[in-house]
């Protein structure tokens, strides 16, 4: 739907306006239709969430609580990066860390208000870098068996050495499938490669990471996997390890089963935590609704708001706004659609 709208203009020109005006009569209906699909989903899946929840809210919970921030900035742009792990590339040649507005500069995408086309994507000096940092070959869309082997073999090379982002972006691969750029003769749809997947492979990946780097978001990885499966305890002995290790996902979701079973002051810990690092559109809210039912201060709202404000301050740029504007963010947790994978 946002290509055709993207084309509009150049569709307009070249077609009789009968045609142009079923074609976007018939987009528009079929868009809607999804639309509504997408909301059955959606609500099925809360109902699937809300039901394991209450299970997660009879066991006890310990009060763990999350380490000291700390800030990792973009080794492009050097403005800091957001907490949520998709916010975030990582260059497997080297290892560095770059935010998603500076990998878009990468792709190529540096006017973002230019029309999209048939084309767009396709230019092959945007698989033809060299890491602006180590030097190697960069690849950030693999069009090719072999450019898909290629950063598979980079990422073992760095979990062999113990670098956890390392192991969570090779269990990604192996659990979802590898991600593969669309081409003259390839469909936009087709865009992942599920050969590769292994998901037992993935699955020792997330241990390693969390078991022998303390990472957080492998925690995480592994609670969504005790969902799927309704492995009650389990979940929830991996989420108290990611908020221990420091997820801001994980640290969310605590949050609001903590206030939902009545573990209100813990709960305003975790949300003060969250406004801290800036992290999440609904952070307010939530303090808002504290405050608003007399439960929080007006003090510890007035410094939490402030504390927000100054993390989302050090997590903009021009960039990052302009994806934003153009519709990069759109991600959907379940109802909530968020900016966080840029600021």
């Amino acid at each position: 739907m946002q290509i055709v709208e993207s084309l509009g203009p150049m569709l307009q020109q070249s077609l009789p306006p009968d045609v142009y005006r079923a074609m976007m009569e018939s987009t528009a209906k079929s868009s809607l239709e999804d639309q509504k699909q997408r909301l059955v989903q959606l609500q099925e899946q809360e109902k699937v969430v809300r039901a394991f929840d209450k299970k997660v809210m009879k066991l006890e919970f310990s009060q763990v609580l999350p380490p000291k921030p700390v800030h990792e900035d973009c080794a492009i742009c050097f403005c800091r990066i957001p907490s949520r792990l998709s916010a975030s590339i990582f260059l497997p040649c080297c290892g560095k860390i770059i935010c998603r507005s500076c990998q878009g500069q990468l792709m190529g995408w540096n006017d973002w208000k230019c029309p999209i086309t048939p084309a767009f994507g396709l230019d092959d000096k945007i698989y033809e870098q060299k890491c602006s940092f180590c030097r190697q070959k960069l690849i950030l869309m693999p069009r090719s068996g072999d450019d898909q082997s290629y950063v598979r073999e980079l990422l073992e090379k760095k979990v062999n050495v113990g670098n956890s982002r390392a192991m969570l972006d090779l269990a990604k691969i192996y659990h979802e499938g590898q991600q593969i750029s669309p081409s003259r003769d390839r469909e936009a749809d087709d865009m992942i490669a599920t050969d590769v997947i292994d998901v037992d492979r993935a699955v020792a990946l997330y241990h390693q990471a969390a078991e022998e780097c303390g990472n957080g978001n492998a925690f995480w990885k592994l609670a969504q996997f005790a969902f799927e499966e309704n492995k009650v305890t389990e979940y929830l002995d991996f989420l108290q390890n990611s908020v221990e290790h420091g997820c801001s996902e994980a640290i969310d979701k605590m949050a609001d089963l903590s206030y939902r079973k009545g573990m209100v002051h813990y709960s305003i810990t975790l949300y003060k935590y969250l406004a801290s690092i800036g992290y999440g559109m609904e952070t307010p809210k939530h303090l808002g609704i504290l405050h608003a039912n007399g439960i929080l201060s007006k003090r510890d709202y007035d410094e939490s708001m402030q504390a927000y404000k100054a993390a989302k301050d050090e997590l903009f740029s021009e960039d990052r706004a302009a994806m934003v504007a153009i519709g990069g963010s759109a991600g959907d947790d379940r109802f909530r659609t968020h900016a966080d994978d840029f600021m």
